[in-house]
């Protein structure tokens, strides 16, 4: 399966939803995510998703195919390796089937499809043309996924420095990021004018007490390893490569700073693993190299499955 992602064939896409449909399944019989207002994020006052619903839980698992198409879009478009692959796509599915956004259409599945058109207006910013377009509507993205999952207004600090790794320092581009902003945040204050008062509101618990804490364990000690071993192929690469790949790479490392710092703070803060989450849009970028510049491809193929047995057994460990 990953030898047939990490090909040059997009008709390989076909295959993606066989996952997140197969996870729905399994969660309709083998419940693993039951307290559904604990896996609310959004502001927006509206609790999507109050028990198991098949319409929505095909309208997350939507999500999950075309947030993994977009993020893999993006990652052959800028080419973070030297011929279009797959595998990245596949990579994002194994994460998310994880979480609660799989099966719960929630804020979060809808807030990563706006970090990664985020990402992507970010990716399009060029050295010497204008990036006033790129740096307003990179924000008013990331506004909007904020707005879904509070955690990534932190974002906002990445995003400035992925302009100023990119392009020269241009006032109006920053002060155009704080315009994008203003404009989910007002329709949002039109909506629901409460939103920021934590009282008026129930504060969402975002535990995930099915799964204990030893499951993610699997997830982590295989991702570990697969970045350190997906890094040490980067750092092999850098010499050869432009100096675009060299920045956009140091944008995803950034970015992959924040998701430890956040799923290490939220985890010491809240004793939860949910915000492990943000980090899956990142991991699909970086972890790929792993097996795609690996000479012998098992070892890298039996870590990868490691993730998918983490999303197997929720189901069975309660």
């Amino acid at each position: 399966m990953f030898r047939l992602f990490a090909g040059n064939q997009p008709l390989v896409l076909v295959l993606l939803p066989i996952i997140p449909l197969a996870n729905l399944v399994m969660e309709y019989y083998f419940p693993s995510f039951t307290d559904y207002a604990s896996y609310e994020t959004t502001l927006w006052g509206i609790d999507v998703q109050t028990e198991f619903s098949w319409g929505l839980g095909l309208t997350a698992s939507g999500c999950i195919v075309l947030n993994a198409i977009l993020l893999n879009t993006t990652f052959n478009r800028n080419e973070f390796f030297e011929r279009n692959t797959y595998l990245p796509a596949l990579i994002y599915v194994l994460y998310a089937i994880i979480f609660p956004l799989s099966t719960v259409f929630n804020g979060e599945a809808i807030a990563q499809t706006f970090i990664i058109l985020m990402i992507m207006q970010l990716f399009q910013l060029k050295q010497n043309e204008d990036g006033r377009a790129a740096s307003f509507n990179s924000a008013f993205f990331l506004a909007i996924a904020g707005t879904l999952n509070p955690i990534y207004f932190l974002l906002y600090p990445f995003l400035w420095l992925g302009l100023i790794r990119i392009r020269p320092f241009v006032l109006r581009e920053y002060l155009l990021t704080l315009a994008g902003s203003v404009v989910p945040l007002l329709l949002l204050f039109y909506i629901n004018p409460t939103f920021y008062i934590i009282e008026e509101r129930s504060v969402p618990l975002l535990e995930l007490d099915q799964l204990g804490g030893n499951l993610f364990w699997l997830a982590y000690f295989s991702t570990t390893v697969l970045l350190i071993i997906s890094y040490r192929f980067v750092l092999l690469r850098l010499p050869k490569s432009t100096i675009r790949y060299k920045r956009l790479f140091s944008l995803i490392t950034l970015l992959l700073v924040y998701s430890f710092l956040v799923a290490l703070g939220t985890n010491f803060l809240l004793d939860t693993d949910y915000y492990s989450v943000t980090g899956i849009i990142v991991l699909s970028f970086i972890v790929p190299y792993a097996f795609l510049d690996a000479r012998v491809k098992f070892p890298m193929t039996l870590l990868y499955l490691l993730i998918l047995a983490t999303g197997i057994l929720k189901f069975v460990v309660q």
